[in-house]
Formats: structure tokens, sequence, C-alpha cells
């Protein structure tokens, strides 16, 4: 997320750039498909238009999967943001609630 000028923040969604298995019209699913030259380009070109647009984020989250990881570092890079705190989490983490769960 962001801060805006009126105190409030945005949040921006990045979409993970082209995977090896998307090059291939296969169904990445889990596969911890890496980036292609295409997708780091596809990332490098999101992070200047992060910057043009001022969307410079201070907190990231990425899932654990290669080509997240990677679109997220090399766009954040290229907007000088490479610094920021990040976070990862495994799929399926935290596990849903169940309605019949107890309170905590």
């Amino acid at each position: 997320m962001t801060r805006t000028g009126g105190g409030g923040y945005r949040l921006v969604l990045l979409r993970h750039g082209q995977s090896e298995w998307n090059a291939k019209n296969l169904f990445t699913g889990w596969v911890n498909a890496p980036l292609t030259e295409a997708g780091e380009r596809e990332a490098l070109q999101a992070g200047r238009l992060l910057a043009a647009h001022r969307l410079l984020p201070g907190l990231v989250h990425t899932s654990v999967q290669r080509r997240a990881i990677g679109t997220a570092d090399l766009a954040l890079a290229e907007c000088d943001r490479d610094w920021r705190p990040e976070s990862r989490s495994p799929p399926g983490w935290p596990p849903p609630r169940s309605p019949w769960s107890a309170s905590a």
C-alpha cells in the first residue's frame, strides 16, 4: 500500500510477468515457474509506470512463487523502492477459519 495525499492508503495490485509456463500456454497453478525474459521486461516496465504515477509502495506482499517474487524485486528496484519491507506467505496461510471454530 502507498499513502495518499488525503491521509488514506492506496492498494496497488501488480500481476507477475510472463512465466516460462505462460509462454508455453500451460496452466501454471502452484508450479514455481520462473519469469521469461519478456516477463522480466514487463516487471521493469511496471516499475517505470509505478514511478511515473508516483505509486511508490512502502510495504509489499507477494506469494512464495518465484514469478511473483521476481516481478516484485525487478519492479521495485526500477522505481527505487527495493529497500521496502516485504512479506511472503506460503499458499493457504493463514488457513481459512471455519464458522464452527472457537472464537479467539
